[in-house]
């Protein structure tokens, strides 16, 4: 028997809830950095910085459905020129089975 059959339910769960908190650090860290300097010059109130980055993350979460692709495709192999470099042209145009 191999680890992933004996303790897969184990290791999800425990994938899922470091996947969590990696994403609550690096959205936190995001808010450090953009409300640190207002509430040090005491312009805002923590509460206050607290309740901005609320409604704002929350609304930059929700509102920004434009930065989702709307159409994924696969491919058996990226194209590549002579030097081995993807050609992101080619993609983007959607010219892959040249």
């Amino acid at each position: 028997m191999g680890v992933i059959e004996d303790y897969g339910s184990t290791l999800l769960i425990l994938t899922i809830c470091f996947g969590f908190f990696m994403a609550w650090g690096v959205g936190a860290n995001d808010v450090a950095n953009a409300m640190g300097t207002s509430v040090g010059a005491k312009a805002i109130t923590i509460k206050q910085a607290i309740l901005i980055a609320m409604v704002f993350e929350f609304a930059g979460a929700y509102l920004a459905d434009f930065k989702r692709p709307r159409v994924t495709y696969g491919v058996d192999a990226l194209p590549r020129n002579a030097l081995g470099k993807v050609q992101k042209h080619r993609l983007m145009d959607g010219r892959v089975a040249d």
